[in-house]
């Protein structure tokens, strides 16, 4: 499926039942949509704002996004129990801009739920996914790539973006000369987020950001390091906790002067300010913090010019 040459707000499919009709039970399969000349508006634009759509399957289909479209797809307005198998977004590159997946409320009580992406993949585009006021939305073993910051998440016109999920894969995403991220959270406490199973390929400036609370993350594994990241379990009964190598989170060091500055190891990279504790091997209570904690280290004081000490850093969280 082709845009006309030269159109500047073009949809794709735009699927937009009218008031009083329902758009259900359909299945959307072997699409690519924008190959060769791409639409400007919407590549696929389900909207829900006059009636509902929903009990839709959307198989095997891929949208190429060219530069200034509004989004590769959106889901707008009432919708609910849609999936999504194998579905590709390709934006027009991670320096021109724009969003590939949108989820999108239009009131208090129309709004995206229970929407399943099974294998979907978004990449080159400034921010991957945009969730704003949708509800239970799942991505399952995504892909994401190349972009400036993976998930958006806002509130929106529902007020709130409850029981949102993404498990996948994370490849050159959330690296944007120390702005990017791989979630970022508008929406505060009105949010709540599970980051599940997920594989980052290369240290992203940000992981889950704007998170105070509502936030679930099991089982992150950072592929340049092999270091594994969680904040939700429950008990540990371990013989040992290690480092895959040393000075990462924690150390022994020694002053030189009176004074040593700390940095953090490669592939720590720590959401919020951590918790650090620092212990004087030299001088009984000689060790204390003369600057910091802050995400990248800290700075020790010590009693005796070249005590030796240990420390250790602890996510507050993440």
């Amino acid at each position: 499926m082709e845009a006309a040459t030269g159109n500047t707000s073009q949809n794709g499919i735009h699927l937009n039942p009218a008031t009083g009709y329902f758009f259900e039970h359909s299945q959307i399969r072997d699409v690519v949509i924008g190959a060769s000349t791409g639409f400007k508006g919407v590549g696929l634009f389900v909207d829900g704002t006059s009636a509902f759509a929903g009990f839709v399957s959307v198989d095997d289909v891929s949208v190429i996004t060219p530069a200034g479209a509004t989004y590769c797809s959106e889901w707008l307005g009432f919708l609910s129990a849609w999936e999504m198998n194998n579905f590709d977004c390709e934006g027009a590159g991670q320096t021109a801009g724009g969003t590939n997946i949108a989820l999108v409320s239009s009131s208090s009580t129309a709004f995206p739920s229970s929407i399943l992406f099974n294998g979907a993949v978004t990449e080159t585009a400034n921010i991957g996914v945009f969730i704003s006021g949708a509800q239970s939305v799942t991505f399952h073993k995504a892909h994401f790539e190349q972009l400036n910051g993976g998930v958006l998440i806002a509130a929106g016109l529902a007020t709130v973006a409850l029981n949102n999920e993404v498990s996948g894969e994370w490849v050159s995403t959330g690296i944007n000369g120390g702005s990017g991220y791989l979630v970022n959270n508008t929406a505060g406490a009105l949010a709540t987020f599970t980051f599940r199973d997920n594989r980052i390929e290369e240290i992203p400036d940000q992981y889950l950001v704007g998170f105070t609370s509502n936030l679930t993350e099991i089982a992150t594994t950072l592929t340049t390091t092999g270091l594994y990241r969680t904040n939700q379990l429950q008990a540990i009964a371990v013989s040992s906790v290690n480092q895959n190598s040393a000075n990462q989170f924690s150390g022994v060091s020694a002053c030189s002067s009176f004074t040593k500055a700390i940095t953090y190891g490669t592939g720590v990279a720590f959401t919020n300010t951590p918790i650090v504790l620092v212990f004087d091997y030299t001088t009984k209570g000689g060790a204390n913090l003369s600057a910091g904690p802050s995400r990248s280290g800290f700075t020790v004081s010590c009693t005796g010019a070249t005590d030796a000490f240990g420390w250790i850093a602890i996510g507050n969280p993440n």
